[in-house]
């Protein structure tokens, strides 16, 4: 009987062993600063990489994570850090800020108090139209009755002592 012949994958598994170092899932997580289950996930997810494994469970302290998809694990997570902090200018800064919130309140406090200022005059306006309105009330009722006295006085003098009266003003 031959002996049996290694498979692609087993020669591309050969070759990689020896060129490249696996870590334990331990030891990759030590390295990344993240959780065993994590790495886990990572290799799931094949964001990780690392030698073949048999079927069903790992044994304990297995090589299981390449060296190299850890480092460019790292160089991608740093990246992509990078591209998602705010950089410095794209930040408003904090004095400017608080500036323009010291600007708004003042123009506030300037709005609430010419508010104010109006709804004062407004008062005064609508207590002299009150005035006003009375006293022409009451101008309205003097000349009734000044146009009345003067009917009254009329028929009291007659016709021909009225007709003196406006000769002789």
């Amino acid at each position: 009987m031959a002996p049996p012949t290694p498979s692609a994958n087993h020669l591309t598994y050969f070759r990689t062993m020896a060129t490249e170092t696996a870590l334990t899932i331990t030891e990759a997580a030590a390295r990344l600063g993240k959780s065993c289950p994590r790495v886990h996930q990572l290799l799931k997810a094949g964001q990780l990489t690392g030698p073949p494994q048999p079927p069903g469970r790992s044994p304990k302290n297995a090589l299981r994570v390449w060296t190299s998809s850890l480092d460019a694990y790292s160089r991608a997570s740093a990246r992509q850090a990078r591209a998602t902090r705010p950089r410095p200018h794209d930040e408003v800064p904090r004095r400017a800020l608080t500036q323009i919130k010291i600007a708004l309140d003042i123009a506030l406090e300037q709005a609430d108090a010419e508010a104010r200022a109006i709804e004062e005059h407004l008062a005064l306006l609508e207590s002299a139209l009150t005035a006003l309105r009375s006293t022409r009330a009451t101008a309205r009722r003097y000349q009734q009755i000044a146009a009345h006295q003067s009917e009254l006085l009329t028929e009291l003098l007659g016709p021909q002592d009225a007709s003196e009266l406006t000769a002789n003003p």
